[in-house]
Formats: C-alpha cells, sequence, structure tokens
C-alpha cells in the first residue's frame, strides 16, 4: 500500500508541508510568521517560518486550518510537480527560429 502524499498536516506542535518542488519541511506553529495568498489564483500559499519562504500548493484556507489543527482531509497531491524550465531536456528549449519567423 502507497502512503498518500499531502502537502501538509500536524504532528504534534510541529507543521509538516510540502512545497511545490516536493521538498518536505517541518516547523514549529509558533514559528510561523506570516500566511500569504501567492497568486491571484488563491490556490498557492506562502509560509513564512523560522527565517523560511515555503511556496505551499494549497489554499490560504487550506493552510490555516493547519495551523490551527481544524483541516479537513484534503485531496491527494499531484503524483509530481510541474517541471521546472530548467529541468527541461536542451531538445525542449530549443527553438527553430526560422520555423517561428515565418
Amino acid at each position: 500500500m502507497y502512503a498518500v502524499m499531502r502537502n501538509g498536516y500536524r504532528v504534534g506542535s510541529y507543521l509538516v508541508l510540502v512545497d511545490t518542488e516536493g521538498l518536505r519541511h517541518a516547523v514549529r506553529v509558533t514559528s510561523i510568521l506570516s500566511v500569504s495568498d501567492a497568486d491571484l489564483c488563491q490556490d498557492t500559499t506562502i509560509v513564512v517560518a523560522a527565517g523560511r519562504q515555503i511556496i505551499v500548493p494549497a489554499s490560504w484556507e487550506t493552510v490555516m486550518g493547519w495551523i490551527g489543527g481544524t483541516a479537513e482531509p484534503e485531496e491527494p497531491m499531484p503524483a509530481e510537480p510541474a517541471p521546472r524550465r530548467d529541468a527541461l531536456p536542451d531538445s525542449v528549449l530549443d527553438i527553430d527560429e526560422a520555423a517561428l519567423a515565418g
């Protein structure tokens, strides 16, 4: 049986967050300095804790529920985060400028 990857959950006095790159962060709830929307879609949140900025693919309301310990079970996190541009193979980044010109 495979574990379901979640974007965040509480473990005692810690909040475990999984950022947009799939890295896990465990921070004390009392070390959280701010929680902000990361974009206008309001589906990504920035958490500043212990001097680190953590970008979490979850709504502000969901993250606040984790912090307050009142969160409902959430949907599974996507299997893989979206690929970063610098992680794409060179063949994807090579653009035939002559073809674009017409």
